[in-house]
């Protein structure tokens, strides 16, 4: 009677339909600049999430060629509003970077240079 039960029990879940689905790509605002000073470049940020509950935890990085001059971590519910200042080389190229992570989901990572 148990073996019966039991066969009766996974039938029934093979028979019952399922579905899984992916988890929706958030909406992620995300702009980035730099602005000089002679030697001091202004680096900001600003994300907004797609909801005030959005839990995001990001890396900011100013970079000169392949050289990471400077890393920044910021976190925050539903948005980050970042301005922080570095040391720079003039006249040289800088990259600055976001890693993004959203209620722990990565995204891609954004960049602007100038």
């Amino acid at each position: 009677m148990r073996k019966i039960a039991l066969l009766t029990a996974l039938v029934i879940l093979l028979v019952i339909p399922t579905s899984v689905q992916a988890a929706e790509p958030r909406l992620i605002t995300q702009s980035l600049n730099l602005s000089y000073n002679q030697s001091v470049a202004t680096c900001t940020a600003n994300i907004i999430g797609e909801s005030t509950s959005d839990y995001l935890e990001a890396t900011i990085k100013l970079w000169r060629g392949n050289s990471c001059i400077k890393t920044w971590e910021e976190t925050g519910y539903g948005y980050i509003f970042f301005s922080k200042t570095a040391t720079i080389t003039p006249g040289s190229t800088h990259t600055l970077t976001v890693d993004l992570w959203v209620n722990g989901v990565a995204q891609d990572r954004v960049s602007f240079s100038k």
